[in-house]
């Protein structure tokens, strides 16, 4: 009989062993899951913080990140117990949590999260921040309606698996670099120097120094990066007949360029925080100034399409600029080629300058040493 129940024991285990085994999803196919997961929350009006869902996302997927087990909230990669919370207003997060999974707009009011699942299904609940709008008569009476779903898949790792073939995550090559740039794949926490070698992906972060500047390869088209910006790569994907980008600038100038294709559509869009700005097989600069709030798009090639908060969209043709300020007002003005000539890499033309200068002096000292000798 004990070996009877010893048997049954160890293939219980045994049993449970292959569950977890098999529980732990392909890390190769993580970027679709998170496209997927994206697409899915989209679908239902809603808005998302890119670099927190992601951390969310694949946490669930890969089986790592912190849990609630029991009564205590436990890292499942070190074992240890997790003492995220509030102190007098500052935050006290021994594992990393809050910091992975609360966008900044929760963080700065007090608000966390500490484990995927609060990540994922908290933001959908504030209507302010996601954009969702919870309709009874359909029965989309809480946000755990819309996530639970996703949740689940991600957990069983069929996220990938459902997601369309014709859906995928596309990736940034960096071409030139000049000057200090550096990139985070934490959200901008900590950063990185940016080599020719690294591939950008959703959720990363650039950032450009003094006289510094880099160009990126998205396949459809080019974006040129100008000195003293930091912006977001909120979305690279190729779906069906688009590929579409989005990013996020925080501060700075930058140059998307894409090329005119009849049978695949590019879309590119630059958002800040007083507008958002597209192209569709043209060009165009966007600048935010944050100490004035400010965004300025340049339209240089074809059309931009423009939007605030405030004005619906509107079509700017080439040659015409917008100053958008907090009052979220578009009125297009024509602009010189002077204006966004100094865009045109900073700091080679200064560079080039100074040597210039440089030589202009040496020739003048060897002249006057040869003429001294005479």
């Amino acid at each position: 009989m004990k070996r009877v129940v010893s048997f049954i024991i160890v293939l219980v285990l045994f049993i449970l062993t292959l569950k977890l085994v098999s529980a732990t999803c392909d890390a190769n196919a993580l970027d679709v899951c998170v496209s997927w997961a994206k697409g899915e929350v989209e679908k239902e009006g809603c808005n998302v913080d890119i670099q927190t869902f992601s951390a969310a996302v694949e946490d669930l997927y890969l089986s790592k990140g912190c849990r609630l087990q029991g009564t205590k909230w436990t890292d499942l990669e070190s074992g240890g117990i997790v003492q995220g919370k509030f102190v007098d207003g500052k935050n006290v997060d021994s594992h990393g949590c809050i910091q992975k999974y609360t966008p900044s707009a929760y963080l700065s009011k007090g608000g966390y999260f500490r484990t995927p699942k609060e990540a994922l299904t908290g933001p959908l609940r504030n209507k302010e921040l996601s954009g969702c709008e919870f309709d009874s008569n359909k029965g989309t009476k809480d946000a755990s309606v819309i996530i639970n779903p996703i949740i689940g898949k991600i957990e069983s790792c069929q996220c990938a698996s459902d997601a369309p073939k014709s859906t995928l995550p596309m990736k940034a090559k960096i071409t030139d670099i000049k000057g200090e740039v550096e990139y985070s794949t934490d959200g901008g926490k900590t950063f990185k120097p940016l080599t020719k070698d690294v591939v950008l992906k959703e959720g990363d972060f650039i950032s450009t120094g003094f006289e510094s500047s880099a160009n990126l390869d998205l396949g459809y088209g080019k974006l040129e990066v100008y000195s003293l910006t930091q912006f977001r790569l909120d979305e690279f994907t190729r779906k069906e007949n688009l590929e579409k980008t989005q990013l996020y600038l925080r501060v700075g100038a930058i140059k998307p360029i894409l090329k005119h294709r009849a049978a695949i559509r590019g879309d590119f869009s630059v958002t800040t925080p007083t507008a958002s700005s597209s192209i569709r097989g043209s060009e165009m600069i966007v600048v935010y100034n944050n100490q004035t709030n400010t965004t300025t798009v340049y339209v240089t090639e074809d059309e931009a399409f423009v939007k605030t908060p405030n004005s619906p969209e509107q079509k700017i043709a080439v040659s015409n600029k917008v100053i958008i300020t907090s009052d979220g007002l578009i009125n297009p003005v024509t602009f010189n080629s002077e204006e966004v000539a100094g865009f045109k890499s900073e700091s080679s033309s200064f560079n080039f300058y100074w040597l210039i200068g440089i030589i202009i002096i040496v020739l003048v000292i060897v002249f006057f040493l040869a003429k001294r000798k005479r």
